[in-house]
């Protein structure tokens, strides 16, 4: 019996001493703390889309100034623009005056250009910032970020793969392919592609209490168990949940946010001033309008002629895969999560 007695409290200080020693890395680092250097942020990890072009610019401005904390070197960019060896640049780029080459250029490093660039058929870089605009012939390529002051303008079968930003507007080529994009205003297609929106018809007022099976949930919400269908040429106030498929008739405005489960499809000139949301597919019909956010699990479909969010409202398509038509234009972010495709049919 009192080795019995004596067994457990030894076991508890064996268990005790064990514990204190596991522990005590995390004991002395937060009574003297040593990791206090910030993380680096990696590309998929920061939501403003023009973070690295802003944090690339910081750096070549304070390299300009002479700054001690900016003494890393870069690579000014020949005078001589087709003599520049590009494959053998190893560090940042930086141009003081617009760029057009006429030799092909593949280069793995951040490039400056204090003005205008013209990439050509079969260029490809890492990451571009032009204080200019940016024109990409058909097939060429930026595969991590581009920035561009002015206009961007993007030919047939352009790549921008991650982030491409403006501060004016971007021009997507047919067949281009995309993941984040921002600017004022983003067309699909180009500028030409544009129509002038159709006329709009008389609409007569509509209420969701009249829908079928539809519940009452906030004095401006209204939630639907199944299909629901509004008919065209009407007007409906307030927010509605469905929570199967929710079809928007032509011609019609919803004054609120709209919901629904198994997917959404907005007819030809239909309006909705909220957001649209949905688990499935979501296609937005011709000249249809959307005004607020435009967010699927799956795809978004945006037919030619369509608009989504305004100048003085710009707003966020997001979408797993986004194929947007020839002609439709959106004000805000676009991010395709896996892949967004400007297409022609």
């Amino acid at each position: 019996m009192p080795a019995l007695f004596l067994f457990w409290p030894a076991f508890g200080l064996i268990c005790l001493g064990l514990m204190l020693i596991a522990f005590r890395p995390a004991w002395r680092e937060w009574r003297q703390p040593t990791d206090c250097t910030p993380l680096t942020v990696g590309i998929d990890y920061s939501n403003d889309i023009i973070y690295f072009a802003e944090k690339f610019r910081t750096l070549v401005l304070a390299y300009r100034r002479g700054e001690p904390q900016a003494s890393s070197p870069f690579q000014m960019v020949n005078a001589d623009i087709d003599a520049m060896c590009w494959s053998k640049v190893t560090r940042p780029l930086l141009s003081l005056t617009s760029l057009v080459s006429q030799q092909r250029i593949h280069c793995a490093e951040p490039l400056f250009v204090d003005g205008n660039i013209e990439l050509h058929s079969g260029d490809r870089l890492a990451a571009l910032f032009a204080q200019g605009s940016l024109h990409m012939d058909a097939g060429s390529e930026v595969y991590i970020w581009a920035h561009a002051e002015k206009d961007v303008v993007l030919g047939r079968g352009c790549s921008v793969r991650r982030r491409l930003s403006s501060m004016t507007s971007i021009e997507l080529g047919v067949e281009s392919s995309f993941e984040r994009v921002h600017a004022p205003i983003v067309y699909f297609g180009g500028k030409a592609a544009m129509l002038a929106p159709p006329d709009r018809v008389l609409q007569k007022d509509g209420f969701f209490k009249d829908i079928p099976n539809a519940v009452l949930r906030t004095p401006v919400l209204y939630r639907v168990n199944g299909d629901c269908v509004l008919p065209p040429n009407s007007i409906y106030r307030g927010s509605l949940i469905v929570t199967g498929c929710l079809f928007v008739g032509a011609g019609t405005t919803v004054i609120g946010d709209i919901k629904a489960r198994m997917g959404i499809v907005i007819e030809a000139g239909a309006q909705i001033l909220g957001s649209v949301v949905s688990e499935r597919r979501i296609q937005i019909l011709q000249s249809a309008k959307i005004l607020g956010p435009l967010i699927s699990e799956s795809i978004i479909h945006l037919n030619e002629y369509s608009i989504i969010g305004s100048f003085d409202f710009p707003t966020t398509v997001t979408a797993k895969n986004i194929v947007a038509e020839a002609g439709a234009m959106i004000h805000g972010t676009v991010w395709a999560r896996e892949l967004g495709i400007v297409w022609s049919f």
